[in-house]
Order: structure tokens, then C-alpha cells, then sequence
């Protein structure tokens, strides 16, 4: 092995291998994908907006949006 090899690195590529190897073989269930960067992050920015100018528009009291925090749960 190369003297410029990380082992940190190839310690914690070779325990993560292991592990997914392990929940494969005894079949649990993978955490879901987000399928907001699925389709590319300008469709994800275009999905954001639309959904801001909507609540914007259904919103009766503009002064209620001062500092909010828009998101979107996925499911």
C-alpha cells in the first residue's frame, strides 16, 4: 500500500461497504431517495418557486409571511 494511502478513509469505505453489504443481505429496508434532486436542480429551484408564489398568492395577510422560512416535506 501506497505510504500516501489515507487509512481513515479507507477504513470508513471499507466499514460502510460492509455495513450495506450486511442490511442487504438481511434485506432491511434502505432509507428513501429525496426525488427533489432526481430530476436536476433546476427543476428543483422551479418546484421551490412555484410553491412560494403560491402560498403567496393564497396567503390573505402578506405581513404574516415577514421572516418566513418556506419547505416542502416530500413524501
Amino acid at each position: 500500500m501506497s505510504h500516501f494511502m489515507r487509512y481513515s478513509a479507507a477504513t470508513k469505505t471499507a466499514f460502510f461497504s460492509h455495513l450495506t453489504a450486511f442490511k442487504l443481505k438481511l434485506d432491511v429496508k434502505r432509507r428513501p431517495t429525496s426525488r427533489f434532486l432526481l430530476s436536476g436542480i433546476k427543476h428543483g429551484l422551479d418546484r421551490c418557486t412555484r410553491v412560494c408564489k403560491t402560498k403567496i398568492t393564497h396567503n390573505p395577510c402578506p405581513e404574516s409571511l415577514k421572516c418566513a422560512v418556506v419547505s416542502e416535506i416530500d413524501r
